[in-house]
């Protein structure tokens, strides 16, 4: 019989890779540094993915700094294809919140900030949001975006969605990567 420690088996449960069929889901490789983006998803000219399938959540600062470690930053959704597309993804690559094993759903960060219920990107335009059920909040500091998505057939399907929260909430954190870069 195999023994493994504790370490060994968070290690293994983040890097293995979850398969799923289909023309939309690829391997993407980021071209300036050779980063890949195991299992991520491609949309347009960005691969998008989660660092980590399994694992503990983060404040906002780290996540944001974990993606550009990796070469990229914090997701944002431009539209709402994209949206239902990194939705579908991220519920069929999330495995496991070590925090709380029996979580039915996991919260990822996003790069996007809300400004009084606009969702407002990098960039300065305007981002898709299709807001978590009793969202926007008005509360000061609540301006960073995240999103939260069924990972078990027990979660309520009503309670999805994206939502304004205080950076020191935890999410996991959802990185893009450009493809053109």
């Amino acid at each position: 019989m195999i023994h493994l420690n504790a370490n060994v088996l968070i290690l293994l449960l983040i890097t293995v890779f979850v398969h799923v069929d289909g023309d939309k889901w690829k391997r993407c490789q980021d071209e300036n540094n050779g980063l890949e983006c195991f299992d991520g998803i491609i949309v347009g000219e960005t691969c998008y993915r989660l660092l980590y399938r399994a694992g503990k959540r983060t404040g906002y600062s780290e996540a944001e700094s974990l993606c550009s470690f990796h070469g990229g930053q914090l997701a944002e959704i431009p539209d709402g294809g994209t949206y239902s597309i990194l939705f579908d993804y991220i519920k069929k690559a999330w495995m496991i919140d070590l925090d709380n094993p029996e979580r039915t759903y996991v919260q990822c960060w996003l790069g996007s900030e809300n400004d009084n219920g606009v969702v407002m990107m990098r960039n300065g335009k305007r981002g898709f949001v299709a807001w978590y059920p009793g969202y926007p909040r008005s509360t000061s500091g609540h301006v960073q975006m995240a999103m939260e998505v069924p990972i078990l057939p027990s979660h309520l399907l009503r309670n999805i969605g994206m939502f304004n929260i205080n950076p020191s909430h935890t999410a996991i954190p959802l990185c893009q990567f450009s493809l053109n870069a």
